[in-house]
């Protein structure tokens, strides 16, 4: 328990620095500094310090040349996009429907969502796969450090709504920690879950969305926006573990494992 303390004290401490940076984050005006991710920067140098503070450096998290940056960003970029629509496809399979593809998207909309949307899972990634991950593994281990940034995740996300939806949103928050700390440990690197969240996001709200939007590309058409009965609500609760498993399962078939470098 005494070994802990020190670990659950830097653990406490970066907690802060984070706060910090929301913080500071929300006093800038945003029509001034629109294009500045004010965010990114502060979480980044928030891990970077207590790295720093270790002896170690950003490059513990995989960020740099060795570790082929842009192609770990862009493999989990396009596992992110598939991780979609294989979530559409169980939903036409319980729910029914159909998928239409629509021929001319804005594609002036879709560049600057793609790049908007980077700058939110750059600081979400650096909150839940950063220094904080890393220390709650040596704090607890792995299974520990999964639980714990699930909690983190999915305070930093909407849960309202009504009690049936809850256990598809305490599956998918879940899971998704899974997939990234799967991602994190396979590859050695950070920018794998970067490249799956960005993906995830980029496409779920503007790429292959349930409703057509002037951005999407392919949607859901004639699907029954209510779930009808028991068997239609399980099957989805069931077969949504289906999906994350395949993505992970992918993820280490495609990486070795170097969880040793996290």
């Amino acid at each position: 328990m005494k070994a802990r303390l020190p670990k659950l004290k830097q653990l406490l401490i970066f907690a802060c620095l984070i706060a910090l940076s929301l913080f500071l984050s929300g006093l800038v005006d945003s029509q001034l500094f629109s294009f500045l991710p004010l965010g990114c920067i502060l979480v980044i140098l928030a891990n970077w310090m207590m790295f720093k503070s270790e002896g170690l450096s950003l490059n513990y998290l995989g960020i740099d040349k060795s570790h082929k940056p842009v192609n770990k960003i862009l493999m989990g970029f396009l596992l992110g996009i598939c991780f979609v629509f294989f979530n559409l496809c169980i939903q036409v399979i319980i729910k029914g429907g159909n998928f239409q593809i629509h021929y001319s998207p804005n594609i002036k909309a879709l560049s600057i969502a793609l790049v908007t949307v980077l700058p939110t899972v750059i600081v979400q990634q650096f909150y839940i796969m950063g220094y904080g991950f890393y220390k709650a593994k040596q704090i607890g281990g792995s299974i520990f450090a999964v639980l714990l940034t699930s909690i983190v995740f999915m305070s930093m996300h909407d849960i309202s709504g009504n009690m049936w939806n809850f256990p598809f949103q305490l599956s998918n928050y879940f899971f998704a920690i899974l997939i990234f700390s799967n991602a994190l440990n396979r590859s050695g690197s950070i920018l794998l879950p970067i490249g799956l969240h960005w993906g995830n996001n980029f496409s779920n709200s503007y790429l292959i969305t349930q409703n057509e939007m002037k951005t999407s590309f392919i949607f859901l058409a004639d699907q029954n926006d209510y779930i009808k009965d028991y068997y239609q609500y399980f099957g989805l609760l069931i077969l949504g573990i289906a999906v994350p498993l395949i993505i992970i399962v992918a993820v280490r078939i495609l990486f070795k494992d170097k969880s040793q470098y996290i």
